[in-house]
């Protein structure tokens, strides 16, 4: 990418994250919304346009009246029932189902959240739904999956079953799982599709795809649905709410329509449905299980908390094997750190000559370099003496907050281009906040040829001298790109694992033993 256009992209990006997604002030119109007042009378002060798609009275009728005037006494007593059951969630929601009787008995599926304070009511009639006959037959299906790949190495494994189990519940025409890097581009690592649907296994999706205020959205809500692309969103009468003259924050609406320009993307990727499903490693983004279908789709309130329930269970999975990852890792630490005390007492050369080797092993590096008082040791694969030199310089004025790391050296240190093929990763610690004593573990370049989803730059549109907006792409077909000047990234354990080390200062005292035993 030049760096005209990587600038261009930098600038429609901050752009497109100030969108405000979750206050559109719009819903899909499957289903039907009413705003309540805040008071204990629960008046409606906001309806959905289409109010009377469902209900027998329209949005112009339903304002300023009480619930028991728009769904009848039962209704009204049980939407009552949930906002007390919404008070009293951690999340500040509620699903249930209400009974409308006014000629015949219709049950509705509910949901209520708040909204800046205000209880919002969602209908829909999921009885046109299609439910898979089998449902808990697939659900154990799914839940056996908790108890294989057991470690990172099978963790691919794993979400290929998954993928497949989640198309059988929910029926998509394609089901694809997306992990983030560190960087937020993503990357499908698993697929389970019909032969109509596009295969994106391997490819990668820029980080544009998903603005941060949607990815902020998706740790907020595990599942989000839309049942037709094409259908025309829904608004609100009035469009503001009357007590705050603000539009509607829809961030925890399950009906919630998406931006245009999201909803031009899913048509050009020939989409007509969709169902998100998010995966939280301890809390924090770590994918998403995207569920595609070629023509609309409606999804039940009850395949929806089966949705949740499937997230759950994976972020569960995930957050064992980033447990058990690090807990591999805080034991080597462990172990390398008796070494180091036993090490203080009686060092010898032939233990000398193992010592730096494990070190640079404990945190998977090609090389290191160790610094005492301006005196430097190094073992494997480093750069020649002056280029270290010329290297702990620049690292003596930006290691100030006690550690630097970078898995694409050249980008912040341009030097280091000239040995890229040597170090393109960069992980240093100083307790002093110096390069004079330092610890620096360093990474080979890993070539990569990265199949991306579409171009970067296609999305790009030129409006004015030197502004730019994004839209989404026409194509998405394969474009390679080969990367160089990049290291395998530092996971967050083991940087957590070096600013330990940084922070105790035991690195000061392994390389003075060190020191000590290449004088001697």
């Amino acid at each position: 990418m030049t760096h005209e256009i990587n600038s261009a992209l930098q600038q429609a990006l901050q752009q497109c994250a100030a969108e405000p997604i979750h206050q559109l002030g719009a819903i899909q119109a499957h289903g039907v919304a009413l705003v309540l007042s805040s008071s204990s009378e629960h008046s409606i002060i906001q309806a959905s346009e289409n109010l009377a798609t469902l209900l027998s009275v329209s949005a112009d009728f339903a304002l300023n009246q009480s619930l028991s005037e728009v769904l009848g006494e039962t209704a009204a007593n049980q939407v009552e029932l949930l906002i007390v059951t919404a008070l009293q969630s951690p999340t500040q929601t509620a699903i249930g189902v209400v009974e409308l009787t006014n000629h015949i008995m219709i049950k509705l599926d509910a949901h209520i959240f708040f909204s800046e304070g205000f209880p919002v009511l969602e209908l829909c009639n999921d009885s046109c739904c299609a439910k898979p006959e089998d449902l808990t037959v697939l659900l154990l299906k799914n839940q056996a999956l908790l108890l294989e790949g057991e470690d990172e190495e099978h963790l691919v494994d794993y979400l290929q079953k998954t993928a497949c189990v989640v198309r059988e519940i929910m029926a998509y025409d394609n089901v694809m799982i997306y992990r983030f890097d560190e960087n937020w581009d993503g990357q499908v690592i698993a697929q389970s599709r019909c032969e109509a649907a596009t295969d994106y296994l391997g490819n990668h999706f820029p980080a544009s795809d998903i603005p941060p205020q949607a990815r902020a959205l998706y740790t907020k809500n595990l599942v989000r649905v839309l049942a037709d692309v094409n259908a025309s969103p829904i608004g609100f009468k009035p469009a503001l709410n009357p007590h705050t003259n603000a539009p509607l924050n829809l961030s925890s609406s399950t009906l919630r329509s998406l931006s245009p320009i999201h909803l031009s993307y899913l048509r050009n990727m020939g989409t007509a449905a969709t169902m998100t499903i998010s995966l939280l490693q301890n809390g924090k983004l770590w994918g998403l299980i995207a569920c595609h279908h070629l023509t609309p789709k409606r999804i039940s309130v009850c395949l929806q908390n089966t949705a949740q329930l499937i997230s759950n269970m994976i972020a569960s999975k995930l957050a064992m094997l980033k447990w058990s990852k690090k807990y591999t890792l805080t034991n080597k630490f462990l172990h390398f750190n008796v070494q180091i005390v036993s090490l203080l007492s009686k060092l010898s050369k032939s233990m000398y000559k193992d010592f730096l080797p494990e070190l640079m092993s404990l945190l998977n590096a090609s090389g290191i370099i160790i610094v005492v008082d301006g005196e430097c040791f190094v073992c494997g694969i480093t750069p020649i003496q002056s280029d270290i030199t010329n290297l702990l310089a620049w690292l003596n004025q930006h290691i100030s907050e006690g550690y630097i790391v970078s898995n694409q050296l050249s980008k912040e240190f341009i030097d280091s281009a000239a040995y890229q093929d040597k170090v393109s990763g960069l992980l240093a610690i100083s307790p002093m906040g110096t390069s004079q004593n330092c610890i620096v573990w360093l990474r080979q370049e890993k070539l990569q040829t990265v199949n991306w989803a579409g171009t970067y730059a296609q999305g790009l549109t030129h409006i004015a001298d030197r502004q730019y907006q994004l839209s989404p792409r026409q194509s998405f077909d394969t474009w390679s790109e080969t990367w160089r000047g990049r290291a395998e990234p530092w996971s967050e354990d083991e940087v957590e694992l070096a600013q330990f080390y940084s922070e105790h200062r035991t690195a000061n005292i392994m390389a003075m033993s060190l020191r000590e035993e290449m004088q001697s």
